[in-house]
């Protein structure tokens, strides 16, 4: 199933199915984060993440899963179950946050790039 929402004030693709499907997303390019679910089959899991980590670049690949869960090996962390749909959308917000900057550090010693920081 694929749709598009905004949030973190930016317009995002979603994409959800099954191994086969987030493999097949993963083949194309373009994703930036990869959310698998504690209930995938452990071969499913372990083919997702084998398909993310060798995409370049490889997406942020996390698991929603009970809390006290073991974060599988090659994985960049744990998201807890969402109870609700708009839980769901905390989760997501957080993700986007790990993947968008949000720090910028200029180092200059140009009058143009010092008047980049003097707008901010």
């Amino acid at each position: 199933m694929a749709g598009r929402r905004a949030q973190a004030s930016v317009p995002i693709d979603f994409e959800s199915g099954n191994a086969a499907a987030a493999k097949a997303a993963l083949s194309k390019g373009g994703v930036d984060i990869c959310v698998l679910d504690a209930e995938l089959d452990d071969a499913g899991k372990a083919s997702v993440i084998k398909a993310a980590r060798a995409k370049r670049p490889a997406p942020l690949v996390f698991v929603s899963a009970p809390n006290g869960s073991t974060r599988p090996d090659k994985t960049d962390g744990l998201l807890p179950v969402p109870a609700t749909a708009g839980d769901a959308g905390k989760l997501v917000e957080i993700c986007i946050r790990a993947r968008m900057p949000t720090q910028v550090l200029i180092v200059e010693e140009s009058e143009s790039l010092r008047s980049i920081g003097a707008k901010f």
